[in-house]
């Protein structure tokens, strides 16, 4: 399937359609929800991936940042019996 045809099934412009495919745009719900219908998937599989995308990126972004003040205890690991 190309961009393009794939951009006219969800209604959507060829050049927005390439930002979300390479990854410089985001895919907001109600693109989603049209993706979903296009490709019979469900909306809920295209709101996931975008919510691990934003997840990752959030992540790299703030690996060096940390925190002034913390106010929980690491997790700590029942001792092996």
């Amino acid at each position: 399937v190309t961009i393009t045809a794939f951009a006219a099934a969800v209604d959507v412009s060829r050049k927005h359609m390439s930002a979300i495919v390479n990854g410089h745009v985001r895919i907001e719900p109600d693109v989603a929800a049209r993706m979903a219908k296009v490709l019979n998937t469900t909306t809920e599989f295209w709101i996931n991936l975008q919510a691990a995308v934003d997840a990752f990126d959030a992540e790299r972004l703030s690996a060096a940042w940390k925190p002034g003040r913390t106010f929980l205890e690491p997790a700590r690991r029942p001792k092996a019996a």
